[in-house]
């Protein structure tokens, strides 16, 4: 039986996080495409339900949730919007490089994002 040494904690370097919702759950395409897809697979429960929700956006007034994306590892220098549908696939460019769009969510309603997005769109 091995003892754990006991070790005070120094409390001037704890840090406190909240239990709230990055940006309160909406993607913000203006950061690199790693934290967005952090910020999407953070919030993947499955199959359960989130606590925080899904990650979100607005396109032409509808809210789209996002169920789960990729880093493509193409680089992009345009403003946050589908860059491209190539090869079944939806490409949106987030600060540094275009994520693959794969699954989403409108209305509550799991959608093919060939169905919902469209090159020129763009997300807020």
């Amino acid at each position: 039986k091995q003892n754990i040494p006991s070790v005070t904690q120094d409390l001037s370097s704890r840090h406190y996080f909240k239990g709230n919702v990055p940006n309160n759950g909406w993607i913000n395409w203006n950061q690199n495409a790693q934290n967005i897809f952090n910020f999407v697979r953070a919030c993947d429960f499955t199959p359960f339900d989130s606590p925080w929700g899904l990650p979100k956006s607005r396109l032409n007034g509808k809210v789209i949730e996002f169920l789960k994306l990729s880093c493509s590892g193409r680089l992009t220098g345009r403003t946050p919007g589908v860059v491209s549908v190539d090869n079944g696939a939806v490409m949106v460019s987030a600060l540094d490089q275009s994520l693959a769009i794969e699954r989403v969510k409108i209305n509550d309603e799991r959608k093919e994002p060939l169905d919902v997005l469209c090159q020129g769109d763009l997300l807020v």
